[in-house]
């Protein structure tokens, strides 16, 4: 749907991006900006989710760098069970 057209545009923008394929529902959407920005929540990153519905929707900046480890192991379990694009 309208998810997987927002992951190809920014995977085609040259952005690392991973569908998770597990058995269970991962509903968050997350993006890490420049290592050191946390963005993430239930919202779909549609023009919806920010004006009519009522997503949780996230920014943590200035990650220490214990948080910054943890996303990268997260990413490399995430990568593993992903789709391609």
């Amino acid at each position: 749907g309208v998810s997987a057209e927002a992951a190809k545009l920014l995977h085609d923008a040259g952005v690392a991006v991973a569908l998770s394929q597990g058995d269970g529902l991962l509903h968050h959407k997350t993006a890490i900006v420049d290592g050191n920005v946390l963005v993430t929540g239930s919202a779909n990153w549609t023009r919806s989710a920010f004006k009519r519905n009522d997503d949780c929707f996230l920014v943590v900046e200035d990650l220490d760098d214990e948080q910054q480890a943890w996303l990268e192991k997260m990413w490399r379990i995430i990568t593993l069970d992903s789709a391609p694009l």
